[in-house]
């Protein structure tokens, strides 16, 4: 799934693709139906991630990028592929998805 993202970023021109679990207005809390993360076939199925707040940042070299505050950090460790990095803001050198 990653690699057929990848591919449609190239035909689009896009280096990287942020997915935010948050809505246009920025609310977290969101009907299941709503949840970005969860919603997208390339991430859920790829990522395992079902939290309620995340980032991530998808490249077209490298890794996947999973940003997780501190409620996350066991989940996303426990459910997540290893296709991923995952970055525990919080901690102490972690940058946040846009400073990263």
């Amino acid at each position: 799934m990653i690699e057929k993202l990848r591919k449609e970023m190239i035909r689009q021109e896009l280096d990287l693709l942020i997915v935010v679990s948050s809505d246009e207005h920025l609310n977290e809390y969101l009907p299941v139906q709503n949840w970005r993360l969860k919603a997208s076939t390339v991430t859920e199925s790829s990522l395992g991630f079902s939290g309620s707040a995340g980032t991530v940042v998808f490249c077209i070299e490298g890794r996947p990028q999973l940003f997780v505050d501190s409620r996350y950090h066991l989940q996303a460790e426990q459910t997540c592929s290893e296709n991923f990095d995952i970055h525990k803001l919080g901690n102490e050198g972690v940058l946040e998805p846009q400073k990263w």
